[in-house]
């Protein structure tokens, strides 16, 4: 069989956004814009795969260019039916050149209702080749409308052997109108076990004029300001709504509250801060 080749632009589009940041009596301020244009090519498609080139261009908020930087997408079939996706991420240097930063290999297969996933994110090493710096394997069960997924995130120790580093159980069940999330997460900790670190609780919901609001409950094992007890303390509330535009964008706004130092009772809400978000590119 014979690789097709194509040289064929499939989307230039450029992409703006516009955040402001809100301090304690309210007044908003500008954060300055990134402005990126991404381009996309397919260079080869046929039965052994699929190669895509990106081109992403990004000018800070004066105009001035910043690092080029290019993706080098392979999509195939793995020998076990698994959709393996490499992507290779070159960066320009002061001199414009590009030279390879990163190489991500995922891989993924679906099994009925389980979806198995692993990731293996490469580095350049001395010898100019590329050697694996983290991994990770996650497997979500989707059933009755509920998703549960198991990932684990491995790196490397002193002797180079990879070991569990990070565990993270994510549970989302329907509830009602809403949509309720718990993940937890565990550390290695220097006992050489798995101990939980941390809990985020979210809770999405619709409201009547369109919006979606998002409420965001994180736990750590020590409450801001005060020493570590072994529990799970509430730590921030987010309250992250996101409002749809006309124009087909929407609004995203940012607010927190945390416990006070005197006492576990929860301050007001304070508005952080607020993204203007542009319509989907086509």
């Amino acid at each position: 069989m014979h690789m097709r080749f194509a040289t064929v632009l499939l989307l230039a589009c450029a992409v703006f956004g516009q955040t402001y940041t809100y301090d304690s009596d309210g007044k908003p301020t500008v954060l300055p814009a990134i402005q990126e244009t991404r381009k996309r090519k397919v260079v080869e498609d046929g039965p052994n795969g699929r190669v895509v080139e990106e081109t992403v261009e990004r000018r800070d908020a004066a105009g001035n260019p910043l690092p080029l930087e290019k993706l080098r997408i392979v999509e195939r079939k793995g020998a076990d039916g698994a959709n393996v996706v490499e992507t290779t991420t070159f960066r320009s240097d002061l001199n414009g050149r590009l030279a390879p930063a990163e190489r991500n290999l995922v891989s993924t297969r679906q099994q009925g209702e389980l979806t198995t996933t692993t990731t293996t994110l490469e580095k350049p090493n001395l010898n100019g080749g590329f050697e694996a710096v983290e991994k990770s394997a996650s497997q979500t069960m989707s059933a009755d409308g509920r998703q549960t997924t198991n990932r684990s995130v491995y790196l490397p120790d002193v002797n180079g052997n990879f070991v569990e580093a990070i565990r993270e159980r994510k549970e989302q069940v329907p509830d009602g109108k809403a949509t309720k999330e718990v993940t937890q997460e565990y550390r290695n900790a220097a006992t050489g076990s798995m101990e939980l670190s941390g809990q985020r609780v979210t809770v999405s919901f619709p409201n009547p004029d369109g919006s979606t609001t998002s409420e965001i409950t994180i736990y750590g094992v020590a409450a801001p300001g005060r020493p570590a007890d072994g529990q799970m303390h509430v730590r921030e509330q987010q309250l992250v709504t996101l409002k749809p535009t006309a124009n087909g964008g929407a609004v995203e706004s940012l607010s927190i509250r945390r416990p006070n130092l005197s006492d576990d009772k929860m301050g007001a809400y304070q508005k952080i801060s607020e993204k203007i978000l542009p319509p989907a590119k086509p």
